[in-house]
């Protein structure tokens, strides 16, 4: 599971204003923030919609596998250049492999360090 330090806060969270680049995965959608914020640390959250599940437990599953995907990658990465990641599947959860999850993860790390 990601520590709570390296989740985007609720003052750090950003406004739908703010600048920043629309990534899409197979999967993920992620906007990427700049840092300027949240110091040097990414944050990172993930915000699961009610039509993608109904279930909160479903929802909460998903999520959880996310930030665990999450935290393994920042162990053995570099680091990364933006600073905030709002991560969103794309539809529903049910349809999701994990191995499809761990490939957009995969991928949206490699993009974040260019």
């Amino acid at each position: 599971m990601l520590p709570r330090g390296q989740r985007i806060a609720r003052e750090f969270f950003p406004r739908h204003t703010e600048r920043s680049f629309l990534w899409n995965g197979a999967v993920l959608r992620a906007r990427l923030y700049s840092s300027e914020q949240t110091g040097n640390a990414p944050r990172f959250s993930i915000v699961v919609a009610k039509k993608y599940s109904k279930s909160a437990v479903v929802r909460n599953r998903f999520r959880r596998q996310v930030y665990a995907l999450i935290a393994e990658q920042l162990k053995v990465s570099s680091p990364l250049r933006v600073g905030r990641f709002v991560i969103s599947p794309k539809h529903a959860i049910g349809e999701i492999s994990p191995e499809l999850l761990l490939s957009d993860v995969l991928s949206l790390f490699a993009h974040a360090r260019i």
